[in-house]
């Protein structure tokens, strides 16, 4: 929420740091987010660039129950990006919703940062060990 930026002692940090700085929230959820996320974006690309990398997906419930799936690579120095965070319109993530999930995700990766996912790791829960299984053998017959 960025409606903590009204709060006093936030008010007080930015006061600091830029003496009669005062966003609203509006503008820090709006165009300032698109701004930096932009630029974090161009560094992300800078970085995965024709690198072989490590995709790693994990799995949580929100406080509203929701499921939330989040995807991120590591290239060979280290640097962890993180891919997506989502919640999937599913209640109950199947091996199936992971399987088709997970393969958009390493296309899009591979496709908007021209990189190649070379590994892939999960812990070992039921529906992603099948997961695991399925997107070997797609990658088998392809």
């Amino acid at each position: 929420s960025f409606r903590c930026i009204k709060h006093s002692e936030v008010k007080k940090a930015l006061n600091i740091l830029q003496p009669g700085y005062t966003p609203s929230r509006f503008a820090l959820a709006g165009h300032l987010l698109n701004e930096v996320f932009q630029e974090e974006k161009i560094k992300c690309s800078e970085k995965l660039y024709g690198e072989l990398v490590c995709m790693s997906i994990d799995g949580w419930s929100n406080i509203h129950n929701e499921p939330i799936v989040c995807a991120t690579v590591t290239v060979d120095r280290g640097n962890c990006i993180c891919m997506t965070a989502l919640t999937p319109l599913v209640i109950h993530i199947t091996s199936e919703h992971l399987t088709a999930l997970d393969s958009d995700t390493i296309k899009s990766c591979e496709k908007e940062f021209k990189c190649h996912v070379a590994s892939f790791v999960t812990h070992n829960a039921a529906n992603m060990a099948k997961m695991r299984k399925a997107l070997e053998e797609t990658e088998n017959t392809s």
